[in-house]
């Protein structure tokens, strides 16, 4: 079997792979000649495609001969074999070492525009390299992988030397190539074009994936004649998606919301923050638990028959009086999977509590002692195995104090891991 270039080869490799496919997948390619085939399979998968920087540790007089490799999160893969026979001191080791992280670093900056890396956790990842030679680099990347939370780690390639197979069970789940042999050679010569890959070409490739985005501002029906407006963002391939719903005086464009969404976008979960509140409402309205819940039920449906967004669980996050509007929503919605509280009046669900079945995390300003106290009453109500709280040190009912929001967006994406994927 040959391959007209990688293009081709990743193209071929998607179709192999298609029984992967799912909300929670992500692509990871090796620089530079595997991000032309990552790139091929995680379009034809629809999934979101990042790097996975790790590089061969190379004898002094042998480049290509590689003693270990290393990769981002400071792992370090030796093989203690070649490194006896050539006879490597630690010193030379740590200075080829030191070396490659390095270029590791520089990588990161480079290929990435800034960008940081998209989450792992809770994911299943797919290990992209052009060919397999010594194995030592995709060793590297699917231990990388694993400690930065794959749940499950797949490393397929388009060719590889026979048997090699046996060389990962201890670092991946799965393994698939498509053309194996004894008479290996180079991986070169399975490709008609084996062309080097530049750097530009790498971060173009991941440049285009990260467009390849819902970023939209759309319009949701309600009953009548009346509609809300909403903001609609999804990376390629999210793994959830979360509709959030807001208090009085706020609305779409809500800072911490924004905040707290961008957060979750990075981590990989779509977003839609609608305005539950009209311009001709008074402040009074968002207290009206029923009027926000039947609009905020309008906008989930409306998630629910989206092409994309549809495909995912979804989850609601409220704050304020917002909070018990989606406490309200899922108590009669069991298709949504969790319920997120940023500083809610959850007290205000009322009646609505009594059917709710699904997990839900109440977050609190310590300073709010009104609310914390309204928030450890309903967790009473609701259950504490079926609801969690967490308290915040020195926030107050608008979490505006500096790191304050932070704990609220690592917390919610936690518990989004545990309950959406």
């Amino acid at each position: 079997m040959y391959f007209r270039d990688r293009v081709e080869a990743g193209k071929q490799l998607a179709l192999a792979l298609e029984h992967l496919a799912q909300p929670n997948l992500i692509v990871l390619g090796l620089p530079r000649g595997g991000v032309p085939v990552a790139f091929e399979v995680a379009s034809h998968l629809h999934a979101p495609l990042d790097v996975l920087l790790v590089r061969k540790l190379g004898t002094p007089d042998q480049k290509e001969l590689a003693f270990g490799a290393v990769g981002e999160g400071g792992v370090r893969v030796l093989n203690d074999e070649i490194v006896r026979r050539v006879g490597l001191s630690d010193r030379l080791i740590n200075e080829v070492t030191s070396r490659e992280n390095a270029e590791i670093e520089r990588r990161q900056i480079t290929y990435r525009n800034g960008r940081p890396p998209l989450e792992l956790v809770g994911r299943v990842a797919i290990v992209v390299d052009d060919g397999l030679a010594t194995g030592a680099t995709a060793r590297a990347a699917c231990t990388v992988a694993r400690r930065l939370g794959a749940e499950r780690v797949v490393l397929a390639v388009p060719v590889a030397p026979e048997g090699w197979e046996s060389g990962f069970t201890d670092v991946t789940d799965e393994r698939l190539s498509l053309f194996s042999t004894a008479d290996f050679g180079s991986v070169g010569y399975f490709y008609d074009n084996f062309e080097p890959i530049g750097d530009d070409t790498v971060r173009a490739l991941l440049s285009y994936a990260v467009r390849h985005e819902i970023d939209d501002e759309v319009v949701v029906p309600l009953s009548g004649r009346r509609s809300v407006t909403a903001h609609v963002r999804a990376p390629l391939g999210a793994i959830g998606t979360v509709v959030f719903a807001h208090g009085s005086g706020s609305g779409r464009k809500s800072p911490r919301n924004v905040r707290v969404a961008d957060e979750m976008h990075r981590a990989g979960y779509a977003t839609v923050l609608a305005d539950l509140l009209f311009d001709d409402e008074d402040r009074d309205q968002a207290f009206d638990i029923a009027v926000l819940a039947q609009r905020l039920s309008a906008v989930t449906k409306w998630v629910k028959g989206h092409p994309v967004l549809g495909r995912n669980k979804i989850a609601l996050y409220g704050a304020s009086t917002g909070a018990a509007a989606a406490l309200a929503v899922a108590s009669e919605d069991h298709d949504i999977r969790c319920v997120i509280s940023r500083g809610g009046r959850v007290d205000l669900a009322g009646e609505f509590l009594d059917g709710l079945s699904q997990p839900v995390l109440l977050i609190v300003g310590s300073r709010d002692t009104i609310v914390r106290a309204l928030n450890e009453k309903t967790r009473q109500q609701i259950g504490e195995k079926q609801c969690s709280l967490v308290v915040v040190d020195g926030a107050s009912h608008l979490f505006e104090e500096q790191g304050a929001l932070d704990q609220v967006a690592r917390q919610s994406v936690s518990f989004l891991a545990s309950h959406l994927l």
